[in-house]
């Protein structure tokens, strides 16, 4: 009886750790069944947008006093995204999520459409306005509206 218990166990948590890959990541199957959980990458802007939409547990840097979160983004320096944008409220339907973001100090919101798409890339797309901007010698400007994420 203990061998079939140690043997249980140990093809168990076999099976746990041959489930991600040498680098640590998510294997597809999962990645595809939950899309909008992870780490994404706009390499032509340089911003960063960590989602976990099912459930709230991801920190944000600097702000512990927050709590858990759903969402946020930040950009490799403030010439690539202003402050940090936390996310506010979310809503998935299908391969598409609708993201309500807020800026740092709470003085402007943004709704992004965020779209998984079939070469494996998001879409990112400011909705009614675009608020999100970097700061270039102390002014600053809008981002783009539109941008595309790939996974990181």
């Amino acid at each position: 009886m203990k061998h079939k218990i140690l043997f249980s166990t140990l093809f168990f948590a076999f099976t746990l750790a041959s489930a991600q890959d040498v680098a640590g990541k998510v294997p597809p199957a999962v990645t595809d069944s939950l899309p909008f959980r992870g780490t994404f990458y706009c390499e032509e802007q340089g911003i960063t947008l960590r989602l976990d939409l099912y459930g709230d547990g991801l920190d944000v840097p600097d702000y512990p006093f927050l709590g858990k979160t759903g969402g946020y983004m930040t950009g490799d320096t403030q010439e690539r995204l202003y402050g940090t944008w936390f996310l506010l409220s979310h809503k998935i339907n299908a391969n598409k999520a609708v993201l309500r973001m807020s800026n740092d100090i709470g003085s402007d919101a943004q709704t992004i459409e965020f779209t998984s798409l079939p070469d494996g890339t998001f879409a990112y797309r400011a909705t009614g306005g675009n608020e999100v901007k970097r700061a270039v010698r102390r002014k600053l400007y809008k981002v783009v509206a539109e941008m595309v994420f790939r996974r990181k």
